[in-house]
């Protein structure tokens, strides 16, 4: 069986700290129409903004478990309406707004924020870029002011190091995009697959030819559900990932991981508790007793 480690932990905070934009009306407020009746096209400006004018199969190498055919149909149009700078500028702003609306003024002004940011930016600045593609791209964006704007960064820069990482992994053991979707999907943290199979561009086939070829390798039931030897390769999964992206919380020291996890945790527990993140994901982005993060 798995066990989360402190590193983990901290992880899974910083993760969910990160993913706060994903759920916030701002972003798509600030961005130009053309792009704001998709969801879809609000979330790659935000995401792929770091990397540039990216293809569509460069957004696919980036984006693993999404569907590359999607991905070259949305994202040219991304880029026609508007610039990596402009978006990033834009994401920005959308936090900006977003934590200090779910965030109680107490915790956006106080000690325990800044120093949650030095924290957190001491273990991301610690991290090489090489073979992390998205988190490099990040590495070249400036922290922003204030302490949580350059908080919420170095929590992106964390969350982006460590999906690179797992992508590898995912890779390793021979799962491709729309494999590692419906597998993670079946595992009692993985997203729900009427929340991830159409936003990501999969058809009900794809799913399903997926989710057949996981039964044939005894990784999925039947039904679609999760075997014994499916969780067992999860659970490892997990741990290769976290031994590949342990650099950011071994420079922290074991104290100081433990001290910005317990800074962060009120933070996190104020987004949920203020309905932040919807309630059917609320197993995945919560706190860090789930010990989980999404398929990248």
């Amino acid at each position: 069986m798995y066990t989360p480690s402190p590193e983990r932990l901290c992880s899974d905070l910083a993760n969910t700290f990160h993913s706060s934009i994903y759920f916030s009306p701002h972003l798509a407020e600030l961005l130009p129409s053309a792009l704001r009746e998709n969801p879809m096209d609000v979330y790659l400006a935000g995401r792929l903004s770091p990397a540039g004018i990216v293809s569509g199969n460069g957004a696919s190498s980036l984006l693993y478990s999404f569907s590359a055919a999607m991905l070259n149909r949305r994202v040219p149009l991304v880029w026609d309406a508007i610039s990596p700078a402009a978006a990033i500028e834009a994401r920005f702003v959308a936090i900006d707004r977003t934590l200090t609306e779910y965030l109680p003024a107490d915790l956006i002004s106080g000690e325990s924020m800044v120093l949650a940011a030095s924290l957190a930016r001491k273990a991301a600045d610690a991290c090489a870029a090489e073979g992390r593609p998205m988190f490099g791209a990040l590495k070249n964006i400036e922290y922003p002011e204030p302490a949580y704007l350059a908080l919420w960064h170095a929590c992106t820069l964390l969350r982006e190091y460590r999906g690179d990482g797992h992508i590898d992994v995912l890779r390793e053991h021979g799962l491709s995009g729309i494999q590692s979707l419906v597998f993670h999907s079946s595992t009692p943290m993985g997203m729900p697959m009427e929340v991830v199979r159409e936003k990501r561009g999969w058809s009900v086939k794809d799913w399903t030819d997926a989710a057949q070829s996981l039964a044939s390798l005894g990784l999925l039931n039947g039904a679609g559900q999760i075997t014994d030897k499916g969780l067992a390769l999860h659970w490892s999964i997990e741990s290769e990932t976290d031994t590949g992206s342990r650099q950011p919380f071994e420079s922290l020291g074991i104290t100081d991981t433990r001290a910005l996890s317990d800074l962060m945790q009120p933070m996190v527990r104020a987004m949920v508790s203020n309905g932040l993140f919807p309630t059917a994901l609320l197993n995945v982005f919560v706190t860090s007793e789930n010990s989980e993060q999404p398929s990248p």
